[in-house]
C-alpha cells in the first residue's frame, strides 16, 4: 500500500456552474484508494471535473502525485477518465511551476528580445525536424463525438493536430477538450456559437473571441492567442476588434470540403493531390467519414516524410511571432 499524501480534487464543474470544494470536505479522501472510489463516485453522478488537487509543494510529493495520476488514467474506467485527465494536467503544471523555480536560480538567464506590442511569440519544439517537410491539420466545430475518435488515431502514430473549438459545445465535452491537450494537441477558440463574425458589431466580436477563450482557458488552463474566425470570414472590422485584443487569425491552405462531401476517398484523394510543405489543411471533427479519411490519410502523409505539427508548431519554423489582426493560411513556401 502507498504511503498517504495529499493529493485530492477541490474544485467542481457541476451543470454549469462552480462548487468550490475546501480540503477539509476531501479530508477523508487523501489515500488513493479513497481517491479512486471518490472518482468513481463523482462520475456515476456525471459530475465533470475543472482544476482538482490539494498538493503539498515538495517536489517528491508532486514526482509521487504525477505518477499515482497516470496510473489513475489507465485504471480509471471510460467513465471516470475526466477525473485522471484533469488530474494528470493540473499536477504537470505544478510540476513546471518547480522546473521554472530550478532553473531560476541555478541557471544563468536566458536573454530573449523583447516583443512589441501585438506581436505574438512562438516557440520552436525541439522534436521536429526544419529539415523536414510538416503539414498542420485542424479540425473545426468540435469538440463531438468523433473528436475522441480522431484523437485516438492520432495517438496511435504519435502526431499532433489544431483543434478550433466551438465556446458552447465545450461544457457538454470537456473531457474531451482535457485529452486533447494532454496528447500534446493545440486547443483554441471558433468563436462561441460559430456567428458569422463579419456580420457582428465590435463588442459581439470580442465576446465571440473572449468568452470562447476563457472557457478554453479554464477546462485546460492553456492560454492561447490564436483563433479561427468561423467560415474562415473576416473583414477590416474583425481583424481590428482581433488586433485590439491581441489574437492572430488562423486560416488554410487545402480544404478537402468534408463538410460537403462527406466521402472518406474524395477527402483523401483531394488532401494528397495539393499537400505540400508547410500547408495548414482544414477540416471538421464533426463527421463520420472525416474520422474514416482520417484513418487512411495520416499513414499516407508519414510515409511521404511529412511530420505531422500543430499549427503554431508549423507556424515557428517560418516566422519569430505572430502578428495580431492578421491572417495567416500556411507557413512561408
Amino acid at each position: 500500500m502507498k504511503k498517504h499524501f495529499f493529493f485530492i480534487i477541490c474544485l467542481l464543474l457541476i451543470l454549469g456552474g462552480l462548487t468550490i470544494y475546501t480540503s477539509d470536505h476531501f479530508a477523508s479522501y487523501a489515500h488513493e484508494d479513497a481517491y479512486l472510489d471518490y472518482a468513481y463516485e463523482l462520475a456515476n453522478e456525471e459530475f465533470y471535473l475543472e482544476y482538482a488537487y490539494q498538493l503539498p509543494h515538495e517536489e517528491v510529493y508532486l514526482e509521487y502525485a504525477y505518477q499515482v495520476a497516470i496510473e489513475d488514467r489507465n485504471r480509471i474506467n471510460p467513465q471516470s477518465r475526466i477525473i485522471a485527465y484533469n488530474a494528470l494536467h493540473v499536477i504537470r503544471y505544478a510540476k513546471l511551476e518547480i522546473v521554472e523555480i530550478t532553473i531560476a536560480n541555478n541557471a544563468p538567464p536566458i536573454i530573449e528580445t523583447p516583443l512589441l506590442a501585438g506581436q505574438i511569440p512562438l516557440h520552436r519544439p525541439v522534436h521536429i525536424d526544419p529539415t523536414r517537410p510538416m503539414v498542420a491539420l485542424t479540425f473545426d466545430d468540435g469538440p463531438s463525438k468523433y473528436t475522441w475518435m480522431i484523437l485516438d488515431i492520432f495517438e496511435r502514430y504519435d502526431a499532433h493536430a489544431t483543434f478550433f473549438v466551438v465556446g458552447r459545445r465545450l461544457e457538454s465535452h470537456n473531457f474531451i477538450a482535457v485529452r486533447t491537450v494532454d496528447l500534446g494537441h493545440e486547443l483554441v477558440g471558433h468563436s462561441w456559437d460559430h456567428s458569422n463574425l463579419t456580420r457582428l458589431n465590435a463588442d459581439q466580436i470580442r465576446h465571440q473571441i473572449l468568452h470562447t477563450n476563457a472557457a478554453v482557458e479554464a477546462i485546460t488552463g492553456v492560454e492561447t492567442r490564436i483563433f479561427r474566425p468561423p467560415y474562415g470570414a473576416t473583414n477590416d472590422r474583425v481583424a481590428n476588434v482581433s488586433r485590439e485584443l491581441g489574437f492572430a487569425m488562423i486560416n488554410w491552405s487545402i480544404d478537402p470540403r468534408d463538410w460537403q462531401f462527406q466521402n472518406p476517398q474524395l477527402i483523401y484523394d483531394h488532401v494528397m493531390s495539393r499537400v505540400e510543405n508547410n500547408a495548414i489543411i482544414l477540416f471538421h471533427d464533426v463527421y463520420e467519414t472525416t474520422v474514416e479519411a482520417i484513418e487512411k490519410l495520416l499513414p499516407s502523409l508519414i510515409e511521404q516524410g511529412y511530420q505531422l505539427v500543430t499549427v503554431s508548431e508549423l507556424l515557428s519554423f517560418s516566422y519569430d511571432y505572430l502578428n495580431a489582426g492578421r491572417i495567416y493560411r500556411h507557413g512561408r513556401i
